[in-house]
C-alpha cells in the first residue's frame, strides 16, 4: 500500500457521520439532526478522488464548509483546536476498539 492510495471504508465514514462536531463547543450541527459530515485531511481534487477515509474528522456541515473555504491552519487557529490529525487518529482507534479487524496471519 502506499501513501498516496485511495482508502474507502463507508461503514467508518457512517461512524464518523454519528459524531459530534469537532469545534469546541460546536452546537451548530444540532441543526443537522446532531450529525456530522466526515471532513477527509487527506483529499487531493474534486470529489476526493484519492482519499483516505481514515484520516476523516467529523464537522458539523457549517464547520465543514468553513474549514474548505478558509484553509485548515485559519480554522484550526480561530478555533483553537491543536492538530486535527491526532484527533483522527484518537477516532480511528476508537473505531478499532468498537470494530476490531479479523487480522490472519
Amino acid at each position: 500500500m502506499n501513501r498516496n492510495d485511495k482508502v474507502t471504508d463507508e461503514s467508518y465514514l457512517d461512524y464518523i457521520r454519528s459524531l459530534p462536531c469537532l469545534v469546541p463547543l460546536c452546537r451548530l450541527g444540532e441543526y443537522n439532526n446532531g450529525k456530522s459530515d466526515p471532513h477527509h485531511l487527506k483529499a487531493v481534487g474534486w470529489r476526493e478522488a484519492k482519499r483516505n477515509d481514515y484520516t476523516a474528522v467529523p464537522l458539523c456541515r457549517q464547520h465543514h464548509s468553513e474549514v474548505e473555504q478558509t484553509g485548515m491552519e485559519k480554522f484550526c487557529a480561530k478555533y483553537s483546536i491543536d492538530e486535527l490529525w491526532k484527533d483522527a487518529l484518537f477516532i480511528l482507534v476508537g473505531y478499532l476498539k468498537e470494530n476490531p479487524p479479523a487480522i490472519t496471519l
